[in-house]
């Protein structure tokens, strides 16, 4: 498989389902057969919200999982945190598993088992580790 595609399941039963899918979206209906909402491409506002819904608690069980604060500086704030890569390979390991550097881990993760190698860090220490390869509360301790 090229990197950076993914490959769609072959079993009848998820063909059928993509196809009533797409006919339902030829005739402006949500894949629950409601009304897409207007500026929306796809879904109708139940879809949207459901979807969000399960996003929102997927993420909540990633999190907590790993630890449920900021391996770093021990931010608790759900809003605020992020699994992040131990070794640093996000966007090569999302485009190898996912088919896309953008995608979210947070299925795969629950899928595989909670693999090693991954931790809970807010977003201002991802980006330092990103950026610097190094938190400033890190540097901080190692003075």
């Amino acid at each position: 498989m090229p990197l950076g595609r993914r490959i769609l399941s072959q079993h009848p039963s998820t063909i059928r389902a993509r196809e009533t899918v797409r006919r339902r979206r030829a005739h402006g209906l949500c894949r629950c057969g409601n009304q897409i909402t207007e500026g929306s491409v796809s879904r109708c506002v139940r879809c949207i919200e459901n979807d969000k819904k399960f996003y929102r608690e997927l993420r909540r069980r990633v999190i907590e999982h790993y630890g449920g604060k900021c391996n770093c500086c021990g931010e608790k704030e759900l809003k605020f945190l992020a699994i992040d890569h131990i070794e640093g390979n996000g966007n090569q390991h999302r485009l190898s598993v996912l088919g896309h550097k953008h995608a979210s881990i947070y299925r795969w993760l629950v899928r595989n088992n909670f693999p090693v190698g991954f931790q809970v860090l807010c977003h201002n220490c991802n980006m330092a580790k990103g950026c610097y390869g190094i938190c400033p509360h890190q540097e901080e301790s190692k003075v």
